[in-house]
């Protein structure tokens, strides 16, 4: 789902992450938390906000209730972007900040990057260039490959500005 959204097939690939969420939650309970990031992000890439907000809140929910850590950077990474979106900046980049104090705490260099990256793109909203392109740079030091995927691409142009 979160790919057919995100690559052009928008409505049936949101259609299939409400199906998965509806299905996922009645049998399962491990793995909640990064199908909300996958299905957040994809509302949220999409325009869908209010559903974004509901499934971040839903996959937080399930952290502090279940103990199931592994996506928790990357659902306050997303809380942080749709304070933002709320014209919230400085909650955002608490929520941002803890994403990737949480990243770092736990090596996660995936989630680090897009945390950095969404971190980064704020402080150049705000005139703080060059500690965004500091904070990026350090990260994209770690990467000797997959220089083309999106969240290297974005990051690279965010120092590149």
């Amino acid at each position: 789902g979160w790919a057919a959204a995100t690559s052009g097939d928008v409505e049936a690939g949101l259609a299939r992450l409400r199906t998965g969420a509806t299905d996922w939650a009645r049998f399962a309970r491990l793995g909640i938390t990064f199908h909300a990031c996958v299905a957040a992000d994809a509302f949220l890439s999409t325009g869908h906000v209010a559903e974004a907000r509901a499934t971040v809140a839903a996959g937080l929910a399930a952290v502090a209730r279940d103990g199931e850590r592994q996506s928790e950077p990357e659902l306050l990474r997303l809380h942080g972007e749709l304070l933002l979106l709320s014209g919230e900046p400085d909650r955002a980049e608490g929520e941002l900040r803890g994403a990737l104090a949480l990243t770092r705490q736990r090596s996660a260099r995936g989630f680090q990057l897009r945390a950095a990256t969404s971190l980064a793109r704020l402080w150049r909203q705000q005139g703080r260039t060059a500690e965004a392109a500091e904070l990026l740079v350090g990260v994209l030091e770690w990467f000797d490959e997959g220089h083309d995927t999106r969240d290297l691409r974005i990051a690279r142009a965010i120092v590149a500005v």
